[in-house]
């Protein structure tokens, strides 16, 4: 297509096309420079600004979004996606306003924007628009994690039902699967690992079944496991998933690494924490006060576990403080307990 485009002259749809084979590139090869994605994006967006092409300029400010998100740096790609949303609108392009929306919401759900603040955001956009029902479901995805910070697990549930129904109406399998990690997300602030693997167990069949991996999502997993007291086969689903996560993005690395560092410590591993140290540092390199805080909060863990209570009673009161700036009321008593472990 951009061989065509090029011979024949047509720029809108040679840069279309560019665009579309970056972030296909970006997907499929996790070793692609995430410099050059940006490069190209930025390019783009240059070019259909010439072109008074509001799609496409929509389309290059969803793709620097996408850049920023890689980096963890969600304030700087829900200011992109914002853009991004400002040009859908104006072109009156529905899908392009209802996959803006899911990446506005996503920053939201895990950037520094406070939960309150962005619950708030969050009900604007559901009002504000006509893209359903495919907005609808993106925001409520995202909803459904938001108000499960603030406790109110009765309203996210209820959220996350509405989308899966409409991702299902839809034949959106992927989506739903992805929806699933915020509601296994969810289950696990309310101290229920066990329905955390049941709301899970779906998302990595289908993840398996068509990709070969389970990714991030089997971190997650491993997650619910070891909540469970479940460590050996916690330890088993990590061992599967480590080859792609080493590629992943900096939070999913983070959490990797986090949950990595506990395992170990259960087995007495003396190597537990300086996994749990880069864990905490690879969170620090993004703008995500939630994950800085489960990373946090996994070092107390780990350092209590080597019986070394007072680092670890210091971390928890980090984690706290973070959860806190969040507005992440259900974690952040879920750190105390921690915390009173560690004193004790």
């Amino acid at each position: 297509m951009i061989e065509a485009a090029t011979a024949g002259g047509d720029r809108r749809l040679q840069w279309y096309s560019i665009l579309d084979r970056t972030g296909r590139r970006a997907m499929t090869n996790p070793e692609t420079s995430r410099d050059e994605s940006l490069a190209v994006a930025e390019e783009a967006l240059h070019v259909f600004e010439e072109l008074g092409d509001d799609p496409g300029c929509g389309q290059a400010w969803r793709e620097i979004c996408s850049y920023w998100q890689g980096q963890g740096q969600f304030g700087a790609a829900a200011d992109a996606a914002e853009r991004a949303l400002e040009y859908a609108r104006r072109a009156g392009d529905l899908r392009l306003e209802a996959r803006t929306a899911d990446s506005l919401v996503t920053c939201l759900l895990y950037g520094p924007t406070p939960a309150p603040e962005a619950i708030g955001m969050c009900r604007g956009l559901l009002e504000g628009s006509t893209a359903k029902p495919l907005l609808e479901a993106n925001v409520l995805a995202s909803l459904a994690g938001l108000e499960a910070m603030q406790g109110a697990f009765d309203d996210a549930r209820a959220h996350a039902s509405r989308a899966e129904e409409i991702y299902s109406e839809l034949g959106l399998v992927l989506a739903e699967a992805g929806l699933r990690q915020i509601a296994a997300e969810t289950e696990l602030l309310a101290d229920d690992p066990a329905q955390a693997e049941q709301v899970l167990r779906p998302a990595l069949d289908l993840l398996m079944e068509r990709i070969g991996t389970p990714g991030y999502t089997g971190v997650l997993f491993a997650t619910t496991l070891y909540e469970q007291g479940r460590y050996d086969e916690a330890a088993e689903m990590l061992a599967l998933v480590e080859p792609v996560m080493q590629h992943r993005e900096l939070a999913q690395q983070s959490v990797f690494r986090s949950l990595e560092a506990r395992v170990a410590a259960r087995e007495g591993d003396a190597d537990a924490a300086a996994l749990a140290a880069l864990g905490v540092d690879l969170a620090k390199s993004t703008d995500a006060p939630n994950l800085q805080a489960n990373a946090a909060v996994a070092f107390a863990e780990t350092l209590r576990l080597l019986e070394r209570a007072d680092e670890a009673a210091a971390r928890a009161r980090d984690a706290i403080q973070l959860y806190l700036r969040k507005g992440n009321i259900a974690a952040a008593r879920r750190a105390e307990i921690e915390l009173s472990e560690s004193v004790r």
